[in-house]
């Protein structure tokens, strides 16, 4: 049974049943791939699908995958299922699986293949058994506002993995960490904390009177709507500080 990084050709899948593990990005980027293709998919995982434009954050099925969705609403020979995996056996030159929703009824179905979609694990090599703490199922590194790890002082993370930092608290507002347009602001922030606090370069901070701060704040997001490659810059907007270290005190 391939993992989703190791798919092979689309044209691997002509007029094949499919069953994909996984209803994230992953999966429904698999089965978007396999429409045209496959003469049936079917994605499979415990929890509902959630769609990103739905929940307006990056968490959920980005709305560039949600074909399949629609096919399977309308029937289309697609199929998604809120179930768990309990058994993926051979049978002959497919696979037999054996799933089980909420209620306790079980459901067996054949496929000729099957994809597992199940997300990723970051690649931290020797950092856990350094003490950087993780969590979930991506294992993500524990991390502070300023994207240090949270059991060991020093180490610092970019990119993606940024989204480990738990954000904002107090108004429930998710970072873009994962994408892009989140990432991006967090890389700036990091650079100049870790001009201050690793090479010792204090960066300017005009002060600003409280009564001009929420105009700013909109002049800067109005700016940044602006640009072209950049969606909603929240987890950094001020420019500064992470949100976490002025907006949840």
């Amino acid at each position: 049974m391939p993992h989703c990084g190791e798919f092979p050709p689309v044209e691997t899948y002509k007029d094949r049943r499919v069953f994909i593990i996984g209803k994230q990005n992953s999966g429904f980027e698999i089965a978007t791939g396999l429409l045209p293709w496959a003469r049936q998919l079917v994605l499979a995982s415990p929890s509902p699908t959630k769609l990103s434009v739905n929940t307006r954050t990056l968490v959920g099925v980005r709305a560039r995958y949600v074909q399949p969705y629609e096919d399977a609403a309308l029937a289309g020979g697609v199929i998604i299922l809120d179930t768990t995996i309990e058994d993926v056996a051979r049978l002959g030159a497919g696979y037999r699986v054996r799933t089980k929703n909420v209620a306790g009824r079980e459901l067996t179905l054949e496929a000729d293949d099957v994809i597992a979609a199940t997300g990723f694990t970051t690649p931290l090599r020797d950092l856990p058994a350094m003490g950087v703490a993780t969590f979930g199922q991506s294992r993500l590194p524990a991390q502070t506002p300023f994207w240090e790890s949270a059991t060991v002082p020093g180490i610092f993370f970019a990119g993606t993995i940024t989204q480990g930092s738990a954000g904002l608290k107090k108004h429930g507002v998710p970072s873009n960490s994962g994408a892009v347009q989140g990432y991006r602001y967090n890389a700036r922030v990091l650079a100049r904390h870790l001009a201050e606090v690793t090479f010792g370069r204090p960066q300017p901070r005009p002060p600003l009177e409280a009564r001009k701060v929420v105009g700013y704040l909109l002049s800067e997001w109005r700016r940044r709507r602006r640009h072209p490659g950049i969606e909603r810059p929240r987890r950094s907007l001020s420019g500064r500080l992470p949100p976490p270290r002025w907006i949840d005190r």
